[in-house]
């Protein structure tokens, strides 16, 4: 069964060169690999010549990475599709594993395995999916809710999957992969009602570290920018699923979160006025994302690494002191001076 393997790339030829040579080290050998040079200005395709016909090199102008997946999606010829990022690397065996899972298991609509996250991939094998195991994998929607757990680099989907569910979405910026495995866990629900397959097991999971992915620099994820895209890709999502009470829940606290982290950035920065706005914002999602009074006490007793309600509103009530008293307290803890 032939594999299509999309790498998008944009300015990473030195990373890409060894992502590249991690597949062409896989066990399973019936496999295309599709680079797509989303407009770099680095020696990306000159870095490329020696691997000759071995791969299929397509360059477009500058659009992102889901335009740039999305291209190499619609050029795979393979019945299964692999994500890999042209800065990270998988196993050997990665592959193997995963065509053998989706041989013997027809109601999946993709595979996922555990990996590594770090500044030298390969060097570690710490689990970066120990603490979401077992997943209830007959309902991977309100779980992916509960928590995003998957990578990119670590699904293998069957085409005919993403044709029901549709391609990366290239409006989104940062959580383009949340809302395809969203929808892709959609589609399961109603191929398995349908009855083009039975079976509960819609998003397959092997328990063992089959890819690497790089942390560096040059990753984007803490950056105010990227917080303010995934505020608006949740915002999107909520409109989307709001029919669904549990959904519109677990999406209003992700709102919560990401509204959080937004507080906290723009209050490193010095930027009070901001992450006071931000912190009440954060107050009133968590609120809605509250069924019961219950709820809110246990919420109050048991919060972990989730903020309270509480917590916010007090952050949004601090941020509204005057200048003089914040700058005091924040410069003494590096803060960085109001604006």
């Amino acid at each position: 069964m032939l594999v299509s393997v999309v790498i998008p790339t944009f300015n990473c030829a030195d990373f890409l060169v060894e992502a590249i040579r991690s597949v062409l080290a896989q066990t399973y050998e019936d496999y295309e690999i599709i680079v797509v040079d989303d407009g770099s200005t680095d020696h990306a395709e000159a870095a490329l010549r020696p691997f000759g016909n071995r791969i299929r090199y397509i360059r477009q102008e500058p659009g992102g990475p889901s335009v740039a997946r999305n291209r190499g999606i619609l050029k795979a010829r393979g019945e299964l599709i692999a994500f890999l990022d042209a800065d990270d690397l998988w196993r050997p065996t990665k592959l193997a594993r995963q065509v053998e899972y989706l041989n013997h298991h027809p109601e999946a609509v993709l595979v996922y395995t555990d990996f590594t996250r770090g500044p030298n991939p390969g060097s570690n094998n710490d689990s970066r999916l120990r603490a979401y195991k077992p997943r209830d994998s007959a309902d991977p929607f309100h779980a992916l809710l509960e928590e995003n757990f998957i990578a990119t680099p670590i699904v293998m989907v069957r085409r005919e999957a993403l044709a029901r569910s549709g391609l990366f979405d290239p409006t989104l910026k940062g959580s383009e992969d949340f809302d395809l495995w969203l929808r892709l866990a959609k589609v399961k629900s109603e191929w398995c009602d349908a009855g083009v397959v039975s079976g509960t097991h819609g998003f397959g999971f092997i328990d063992e570290i089959l890819a690497d992915v790089r942390q560096h620099g040059s990753n984007t994820s803490r950056s105010v920018e990227f917080i303010h895209q995934q505020i608006r890709a949740a915002r999107i999502m909520l409109e989307r699923w709001d029919r669904d009470p549990l959904a519109a829940r677990l999406l209003r606290r992700r709102l919560g979160m990401c509204c959080w982290n937004l507080a906290y950035a723009e209050q490193c920065r010095g930027f009070y006025r901001k992450a006071r706005s931000a912190y009440w914002s954060s107050a009133r999602h968590m609120w809605a994302a509250l069924p019961s009074a219950m709820s809110l006490f246990l919420n109050w007793k048991n919060r972990g690494t989730t903020p309270s309600i509480s917590e916010a509103v007090a952050r949004g009530a601090f941020m509204s002191l005057p200048k003089t008293v914040l700058r005091m307290v924040t410069q003494s803890r590096g803060h960085g001076a109001p604006s």
